[in-house]
Order: structure tokens, then C-alpha cells, then sequence
């Protein structure tokens, strides 16, 4: 018997070893462009903190109306949105879970494919993220969450690229590990929806993902030991070039964004006052808005501009009038808005009791207007609060009229909101939680 296998096992193990303790050293390299992310990540938060820009109870005001990613928006010619809506965050704790991915993940990421290479997967699975926002038609999203997903992917496809040289324990923990997490996290997140729907931008994670791994696939890489020598089969000088110009393009790109978004966020005015002031005509109980379009509601659309309120009113038409941002006003009979089960006069009484618009269910606010009629706000959930806190000039002033109309134990049934289905009873809750990626 020839003892070659035995020793061929033994040298496959020990190259194994040697490359571990190589790719341990890659790994500790500097990693700026990482840090520098995280600390632009930092600023920009703060900057919003500082302000109260934040999507929550006071509302989408300057930072985030004129930076977020609104498809609405990108697709009327606003194109900086797909680059500056990734760097916005709806609260201190959605920063958070993205700054600890890029963190944990980045740094691994950028001493695999160079600085350089860490932009340009940066930038394309943040923009792939946007496209999957942009055609998933969201009304609203920002955070980085989407170029976090991309680093994972990445991850898993640099363990792919080298799994022949990986010992077993390496194998799972660059490749099995990330890529279970990554398919863990988009299928809790298709199962959270089914239970209960959320503003998880999923579109963004999905879009996100896949350009990391696209990159990640085709981006050179650059791992080097501890004396600067090459892991993997050097680039050619092209390439490094190509890499270099697309960082340096999109970094510009970059800027060009933020100072555009800086400029229009100095002009653009805080969303409450802006539809605030819009209700200024008060016809009867009822005040409308002055300045914007008026409708009438079919088939889910908002039909003319001047509609007459009396003559709306008078046959039962559900009036309408456009929000910004994608949000829709409608006024009309109770029964002609709601199914008035017993959550629509659980809400109703909380509306009055509140005195404030009152959030019905998802995407879904509501308040009674004198004896008869309503206000119905439907718009995107993250858009809620800053509704209901700029509409609140709309309340009708003597409540109680409304309140002996509420009958104790509410009938069923009359026609659908909005020619869609019949809103369900939801529990209520008066400022949602949670962010877009």
C-alpha cells in the first residue's frame, strides 16, 4: 500500500489551515470605507433627530419629504431619491438594526473586495433595493436595510468563491450561516406579512439582496495576508481600474444627490402646515378643502376638481380630495364608508372621546362629522400620524350630536370603503410602530 493519500489528505488539511490563518489576517485589515458609512449613517440620523425629522408623530417634514424614496416622486423626474431615501431612517432603532449588519457584515465585506469594491456592491444592492421599492409601488420608504440584505448576500457568494480552500468550519460559517439568516429574514418577513401586514419595505430586502449577490459575484476580489500578498488570483490593472471609476462615479453620484436633496429640503415646507392650510372652507358642519382638487369617489378613483359640496352631499356621493404623498380625504355618509360593524363605532367613539382622527386599521384613519357623516383618510400606515396631526383643524367643533347617534350595540352592514372590501374590526392603535428599510 502506497501512503500517498494519506499524505495527500494531510497536505490538502494543512493548506486548509494555512489559508484560515491567512484569510483570519485579510479580514483584520483597515476597512474605511466601511467606518466612514457607518459615520455617514450617524450624521445624517442625528441631523434628523436634531430637527424631530423622524417619521412619527410630527410628521414627514423637511428631511425626509424631500429625500425619501417615493416612487411617485422618482417617477416625475426627483432622481436622487433612489440614493438619498437609503441613507434616512424612520427612527433611532431602525438606524440601529442596520448600523449593526453593516458593522458585522461590512468590514468582512470590504477586506474581501477592497474599498473600492465595497462601494460599488454598496451602491448596487441600495439601488437594486430601490428598483424593487419602484416596482413593488410602496408610497413611502427609507433605510439601508436593503444594502445590509446585499452585504449578506455577498457573503455567501465570496464563501462560494472560495469554498475548495475553506475547512468545514469556515464553509459554514461563510457560506450555510449567512445564507440561512438571509433566507431566515425574507421568509419571516413574507410570513409577518400574511399575519399581520407591516411597512416592511420587503420589495427593498428582496431587490437588495439580489444586486449584492450579482456584485458580489462579479467584483474581483482582493484579499491580501498580512504582508500585502495576494489570497486569490490578482485582478488585472483593468479591472482595478473599472472598479475604481464606477466607486468614484457612484460616490459622485452620491453627492450630487445629497445636495440636491439639501437644497430642496431647505425649500420644502413641514407636511402639517402644508394640508393644514388647505382646509380652510367650512360648509356647514363640514369643512373642505379650498385649494385642492374636490371629487367625487369611483371605482377607487377621485373623479373632477370643483365638485358642488351640497350637491355631493345631498345624493349621498363620497367626496374626495388628494393628500400628499399619495394619501386620499373622504367625506361622506357613515353608511356609505364603512361596514358599521362593531369596530367602526369602537372607533368612532374613540375618535370622540380623543378628539383626533382616529387610526381604523392599516393605511385607514377616521373621525364622525355631525350626525350622519365621516371623514375617511386612507393612505400609506407610515403617513398616519402625520394625518391625523394636519387634519385635526377639521374637527367639527360640537362633538356630541355625533356621540347620541352611536348606538350602543352597533347594526351590520352597508357598503364597502372606497369600492374595495368592507374594512374588518381591527384592534386600534392611535400611532403605529415599526419603519421602513
Amino acid at each position: 500500500m502506497s501512503p500517498a493519500p494519506a499524505d495527500g489528505d494531510e497536505a490538502r488539511r494543512f493548506a486548509a489551515a494555512v489559508f484560515r490563518a491567512q484569510l483570519a489576517e485579510a479580514f483584520r485589515r483597515p476597512t474605511p470605507m466601511t467606518w466612514g458609512l457607518l459615520l455617514a449613517l450617524t450624521l445624517i440620523a442625528a441631523a434628523q433627530g436634531a430637527a424631530d425629522h423622524w417619521l412619527g408623530a410630527s410628521g414627514l417634514d423637511r428631511l425626509v419629504f424631500a429625500g425619501a424614496l417615493i416612487p411617485d416622486k422618482v417617477l416625475q423626474g426627483e432622481w436622487w431619491r433612489p440614493l438619498t431615501g437609503p441613507m434616512l431612517h424612520s427612527t433611532w432603532s431602525h438606524l440601529l438594526m442596520n448600523l449593526v449588519g453593516i458593522g458585522l457584515i461590512g468590514r468582512q465585506i470590504e477586506a474581501a473586495y477592497g474599498s473600492a469594491g465595497f462601494a460599488v456592491l454598496w451602491l448596487a444592492a441600495t439601488l437594486a433595493g430601490a428598483l424593487g421599492t419602484l416596482l413593488a409601488g410602496h408610497a413611502i420608504s427609507v433605510g439601508a436595510s436593503g444594502g445590509v440584505f446585499g452585504l449578506v448576500s455577498a457573503l455567501v457568494i465570496l464563501g462560494a468563491r472560495l469554498w475548495p480552500r475553506l475547512q468545514a468550519r469556515l464553509r459554514v460559517s461563510l457560506v450555510l450561516v449567512p445564507a440561512a439568516l438571509l433566507l431566515l429574514l425574507l421568509g419571516v418577513g413574507e410570513l409577518a406579512e400574511l399575519v399581520q401586514p407591516s411597512r416592511l419595505d420587503r420589495a427593498a430586502h428582496a431587490g437588495g439582496a439580489l444586486g449584492g449577490m450579482l456584485a458580489g459575484g462579479w467584483l474581483p476580489l482582493r484579499l491580501r495576508d498580512a504582508d500585502g500578498a495576494n489570497l486569490v488570483a490578482a485582478p488585472s490593472p483593468t479591472t482595478r481600474r473599472l472598479v475604481r471609476w464606477l466607486a468614484l462615479a457612484g460616490i459622485f453620484a452620491s453627492l450630487l444627490a445629497f445636495a440636491e436633496f439639501a437644497r430642496r429640503g431647505q425649500d420644502a415646507p413641514r407636511m402639517p402646515p402644508v394640508v393644514a392650510q388647505v382646509f380652510a372652507t367650512e360648509i356647514g358642519p363640514i369643512k373642505l378643502p379650498a385649494s385642492q382638487p374636490r371629487g367625487v369617489l369611483r371605482e377607487g378613483r377621485c373623479e373632477g376638481e370643483r365638485v358642488s359640496v351640497d350637491w355631493a352631499i345631498g345624493l349621498g356621493h363620497r367626496l374626495c380630495s388628494p393628500l400628499p404623498l399619495g394619501g386620499l380625504l373622504l367625506v361622506g355618509r357613515r353608511d356609505k364608508l364603512l361596514t358599521l360593524d362593531a369596530g367602526d363605532h369602537e372607533a368612532m367613539r374613540d375618535a370622540l372621546r380623543q378628539g383626533r382622527f382616529v387610526r381604523r386599521e392599516r393605511d385607514v384613519l377616521l373621525h364622525p362629522i355631525g350626525r350622519d357623516h365621516l371623514y375617511v383618510v386612507l393612505g400609506n400606515d407610515a403617513l398616519l400620524p402625520t394625518y391625523a396631526e394636519a387634519l385635526a383643524a377639521l374637527l367639527p367643533v360640537d362633538a356630541t350630536v355625533v356621540e347620541a347617534t352611536l348606538p350602543a350595540t352597533p347594526a351590520a352592514t352597508s357598503s364597502p370603503m372606497a369600492d374595495a372590501a368592507p374594512v374588518p374590526a381591527t384592534q386600534l392603535a392611535t400611532t403605529p410602530t415599526g419603519a421602513t428599510p
